[in-house]
């Protein structure tokens, strides 16, 4: 087989070719020896390689053990290349790179500071026979970004026996799905809050504008012979009864009522929200409504465009947009 075919080959491929002695690791291993001396020049993707002598003495080793029945498993006969991805301390990380050939972390990463101890000791144990809880296993761990940031990932780690020790394998899934699900449960847990919070308020308004709606009437009959007076108790009225409206729409967010759609009229909510702003904005700013005939109701549960105009804050902002707006053209008119 070819160098350029040999080096295509996927790791299951070239592992059970190894197995099955129809592939000699040393031809394997020299045919990746030659793709790097190809393009690495170009591409620095290796910064730090054996030397070629103790590669192939490997290569021949594994191929000898292998052809005496003594295969060890995927790896045997497979040429490694070991991307130094996590910082270490004091030790050169490149990333793969040779834009990084001589970088030295000055702090580990990968690992939070709080769970160092435990990995040393749990390393440790295992290297002195005392077996692992976790060699094999896929478990849900934290782990450390380059910033600094923890994130969750999913670890596996297996041990390949050699003559001079172990050579762990550790895979590494980020859980970006994962993430993104948990801030959705914080959001909802966040917006249950809030539904809380509204449910009491709106239950302690509703109270207040008993009171209120309660004396309207009273109000009214006091005032029935002055008519600006009469026409200012109706429009508390009104205010009052989509304050209650309101209040029932928040109950109804907070969950501790039943969302209640009803056939409305859009025309009549601009009309009623031009009156209410006409006594809230002012004699100085003129409001003009364009209204379209034959609109056809509309099935909603939620608080009329009006009540939204009716807003404190949307008062304040409605008068600053309109007087920047005739500031405007009076400058305009100045510079002309």
């Amino acid at each position: 087989m070819a160098d350029a075919a040999l080096v295509r080959l996927s790791l299951a491929e070239a592992a059970d070719g190894i197995r099955r002695r129809a592939l000699s690791p040393v031809a394997l291993i020299e045919a990746v020896l030659a793709q790097i001396d190809a393009f690495n020049p170009a591409l620095n993707a290796f910064t730090t390689l054996v030397p070629r002598a103790q590669v192939l003495a490997a290569a021949r080793a594994a191929e000898r053990e292998i052809a005496a029945g003594a295969y060890r498993g995927l790896l045997h006969g497979i040429p490694v290349s070991v991307k130094d991805l996590i910082d270490t301390a004091g030790l050169r990380t490149t990333y793969g790179s040779g834009m990084f050939r001589d970088h030295v972390p000055e702090r580990d990463g990968g690992v939070p500071e709080r769970l160092r101890a435990r990995h040393t000791a749990g390393v440790a144990r295992f290297l002195q026979g005392g077996g692992s809880t976790i060699l094999g296993k896929r478990i849900e761990m934290d782990a450390l970004r380059r910033d600094g940031t923890e994130i969750k990932v999913g670890l596996k780690v297996t041990a390949l026996r050699r003559r001079s020790g172990y050579v762990f394998n550790a895979f590494v899934q980020d859980f970006p799905e994962k993430r993104a699900l948990d801030e959705q449960l914080r959001m909802s847990q966040k917006m249950e809050a809030i539904g809380q919070l509204t449910g009491g308020v709106a239950h302690d308004f509703n109270n207040m504008l008993t009171v209120i709606t309660g004396t309207i009437e009273i109000l009214a009959e006091g005032v029935a012979n002055d008519p600006k007076l009469a026409a200012t108790v109706k429009l508390i009225d009104e205010a009052a009864t989509r304050g209650v409206e309101m209040t029932q729409r928040l109950l109804a967010f907070a969950r501790k009522q039943p969302l209640q759609p009803y056939s409305t009229d859009v025309n009549t909510l601009l009309v009623d929200a031009a009156k209410l702003l006409r006594q809230t904005l002012g004699e100085q700013i003129e409001i003009e409504s364009i209204l379209q005939d034959e609109l056809p109701p509309v099935l909603v549960d939620c608080q009329p465009a009006h009540d939204r105009f009716a807003e404190p804050g949307a008062e304040c902002a409605g008068r600053h947009a309109l007087w920047r707006q005739a500031h405007a053209r009076d400058v305009r008119r100045v510079s002309r």
